[in-house]
């Protein structure tokens, strides 16, 4: 009983698996999940994709496995279903159709014959053996095979078939589904898939050399299939590549050794990159020599089943001369740093860490353009990036420009800070003085945090702001105290400390005409500092004292913001040594062959499917006498109309060759089933 229950469900579900229904809605998805992997960008690191979407989508996407579409475990899941169905579609429908190819139906009778839509019937004063002989050539020379069935002297049935390679087009694209799946599932990274479901890999997020990455996270050398990346710089070389994975990566070692004697790039006239390409050496146990190679963007290298792309650049290590300009210091401190290295200072009993990441020897802006005029690019020079790490791990990211850059028509070294990736850079806009260097900026701030430089400058300022406090002593002193509470506010917390503390004392009725009044205050005492480091030229011209004003103006913004700036120093560069690295993506792709097999059946199937009809055409013959009966019928999957012409020039052709009487006026797709032409 219980097998007999089972038979029926098992019917059940090979009909379900191997249904057309099943595998587009497989189709359906893989090309949706195809999409997200062509307008997303794949594998990119999380903050990346944390700041870009920001926390929830990031975790919604990534939950979904977005970032990696190719390679996660639903499409992979996908496809191997996707491959079973469609395998057992071909599993019961192939052997029907190969029986079907070389089946003439040669069987059938005139009743079935007189049921089909296309059909001509007519009689021929030809014995039956002639006229069958004349239908034969007639359909041979159209394309037709053919094969002959006799019932007796007085009875034969003609079959013919044309386009059997139509029914082989069905095999052929099902087949090419699976050969392009399969190849999708040997460069999925399967083995990577599973090792880490089982926990024999475990995916490294720290930062380590290629030498410390422990065993558990490295891959092996003869793994199947993989897409890894390896930056080399100039001059290095690298055994292993990376495999990104998640929020991590898995190291993948390569059974040869890639050298880069030279990056070499060019550039347009905007500073854009034009070209760039590598000069490597690979070098490997068997070889007799190391073999130089040369890889250029669209020109990747293949080796003993190994293709190497040239992917990106990167700084590679490049050095830095820095001068480190403390606020509350007159001392420069000449610094040498590279990129990806860290150096450690002490400032006021705690270390700092300055860790140099990137050097961009071009940064592109765009140009202020009026509506309707082409977009043009502006170069802002080198920059260097750094990170200022505290002892307690928190940092902040500084992006410093080496050249001064004209905004406004004014000239500043900009300094860039952000407290995070995900955060958008806030620009420290330091005025350039007559020399187009920061000099001057820098006395300014330093003489604002020097005690000892105030007793200079205080009567001067109590002198230019309140001249009538010079007789009165008691007066006197109360302004003194309250611009020396105003300066150290300013320097502590810059601008927003100084309307802060009006807010909090002075009545709101009053709080717009004493904020005016302390910021006039300390514009007045920001000249008088900057009288005292350098003074004014006798006499002054209209022009110089404009230029001392506008100078006087962007210092005194630059300095409202200073105390939220985060350092205690300024770095600025003074020259550079560039070295680069490239990046090269590094595959092993066993799997492409198969799709490229898969995708070449693919093309033969649809020319098969849409450009060969497939088409029978069967010839009744029944002998009365000295005169032959004919009953011509056919049928077509498609291209009706075309078969329509075809089959109407066959029966004109074999009612003239075997000299039948005229044939009865009725048009070829007229009638119903069943329906007998007299």
């Amino acid at each position: 009983m219980s097998n007999t229950t089972s038979r029926p469900v098992l019917r059940a579900a090979v009909r379900f698996l191997g249904s057309m229904n099943l595998a587009i809605t497989l189709l359906v998805g893989v090309a949706m999940a195809s999409v997200v992997g062509t307008v997303l960008k794949q594998n990119q690191p999380y903050p990346d994709y944390l700041a870009k979407f920001g926390p929830f989508w990031f975790e919604v996407f990534r939950s979904l496995g977005l970032y990696d579409v190719y390679t996660a475990a639903w499409f992979l899941f996908a496809l191997a279903f996707l491959v079973f169905s469609v395998s057992v579609c071909l599993w019961r429908n192939a052997p029907l159709m190969m029986r079907a190819m070389r089946d003439y139906q040669e069987g059938r009778g005139r009743r079935q014959l007189e049921r089909l839509k296309f059909r001509r019937e007519f009689v021929s004063p030809c014995e039956i053996t002639n006229a069958r002989n004349v239908i034969q050539q007639a359909l041979r020379r159209q394309g037709y095979r053919c094969r002959t069935r006799s019932a007796g002297p007085r009875h034969c049935t003609v079959a013919a078939i044309r386009g059997w390679g139509n029914r082989l087009g069905y095999l052929c694209t099902h087949s090419a589904v699976v050969l392009i799946c399969v190849g999708g599932l040997l460069d999925g990274n399967v083995p990577l898939k599973v090792g880490t479901l089982l926990g024999r890999l475990r995916v490294e997020t720290r930062d380590l050399p290629a030498s410390e990455v422990p065993a558990e996270s490295r891959l092996p050398r003869d793994n199947p299939s993989f897409r890894a990346s390896v930056l080399i710089p100039e001059g290095q070389r690298a055994d292993a590549a990376y495999v990104n994975v998640a929020d991590g990566y898995l190291l993948q070692p390569l059974p040869f050794v890639v050298a880069l004697r030279k990056f070499r790039i060019e550039h347009y006239q905007t500073g854009q990159p034009k070209s760039f390409e590598s000069d490597v050496t690979l070098s490997k146990p068997g070889w007799t020599a190391p073999r130089d190679y040369t890889i250029a963007v669209n020109h990747p290298l293949s080796v003993e089943g190994y293709t190497l792309y040239q992917a990106s650049f990167e700084d590679g290590g490049s050095r830095l001369r820095l001068q480190l300009h403390r606020w509350r210091s007159p001392d420069v401190e000449e610094l040498e740093a590279r990129v990806n290295t860290t150096v450690t200072r002490d400032e006021d009993g705690r270390e700092l860490r300055l860790e140099f990441t990137d050097f961009r020897r071009f940064n592109l802006n765009p140009a202020p353009a009026e509506d309707g005029a082409r977009r043009a690019f502006i170069d802002y020079g080198p920059s260097f990036t750094y990170r200022l790490r505290q002892a307690d791990g928190t940092a902040r990211e500084f992006v410093n420009y080496m050249q001064p850059v004209t905004l406004q028509g004014r000239a500043y070294f900009l300094s860039g800070v952000r407290d995070s990736p995900a955060d958008e850079l806030r620009y420290l806009h330091i005025p350039a003085d007559e020399d187009g260097t920061p000099d001057q900026f820098l006395s300014l701030a330093r003489a604002l945090y020097d005690d000892s430089r105030w007793a200079r400058v205080m009567p001067r300022v109590l002198e230019d702001a309140a001249p009538a406090a010079a007789r009165d002593a008691t007066l006197h002193s109360n302004l003194e105290q309250a611009l020396r509470r105003l300066l150290i506010l300013f320097r502590q917390g810059g601008l927003d400390a100084v309307l802060n503390f009006v807010n909090a004392v002075v009545p709101e009725a009053h709080r717009s005409a004493a904020g005016e009044a302390y910021v006039k205050l300390l514009q007045t005492a920001l000249r008088a500092f900057y009288d005292d480091i350098q003074p004014p030229p006798r006499p002054v011209s209209a022009a110089a004292e404009q230029e001392r004003n506008l100078f006087l103006k962007d210092a005194f913004a630059a300095l409202s913001v200073l105390p939220l700036y985060g350092s205690p120093f300024y770095l600025s560069l003074s020259g550079y040594t560039e070295v680069l690295a490239s990046g090269l993506q590094i595959t092993r792709t066993p799997g492409k062959r198969v799709v490229y097999l898969g995708f070449g059946l693919l093309l033969a199937g649809v020319f098969l499917l849409f450009y060969v009809p497939y088409r029978r055409i069967w010839a009744c013959l029944e002998a009365r006498g000295d005169e032959t009966r004919v009953l011509l019928a056919g049928t077509a999957l498609r291209h009706e109309p075309d078969f329509d012409r075809e089959f109407s020039r066959l029966a004109m052709k074999v009612h003239r060759d075997t000299g039948a009487r005229p044939m009865p006026p009725v048009a070829t797709l007229a009638g119903t089933p069943g329906q007998r032409e007299t």
